[in-house]
């Protein structure tokens, strides 16, 4: 996997399950639920984006010091 594709690759996910968890009230049977806990969801979508951004905040230093390391040996 080259470099644009890794460092990519969090993004693109978090990206592609935050539509999926904003999509999926619409086709549940049971979508009047969502309204009672609407806040809870949301909140617990934004805690979604945070973590992934915490990962990506790891990913890529940690990319990078590798790449470093296999330039120098």
């Amino acid at each position: 996997m080259g470099k644009p594709a890794g460092i990519g690759l969090v993004p693109f996910i978090t990206v592609a399950l935050v539509a999926l968890l904003l999509f999926l009230p619409r086709i549940d049977p049971l979508r009047n639920n969502y309204a009672a806990f609407r806040d809870w969801y949301d909140g617990f979508i934004l805690a979604f984006v945070l973590f992934m951004l915490a990962v990506q905040c790891q990913v890529v230093p940690a990319w990078r010091d590798f790449n470093e390391k296999a330039i120098i040996s």
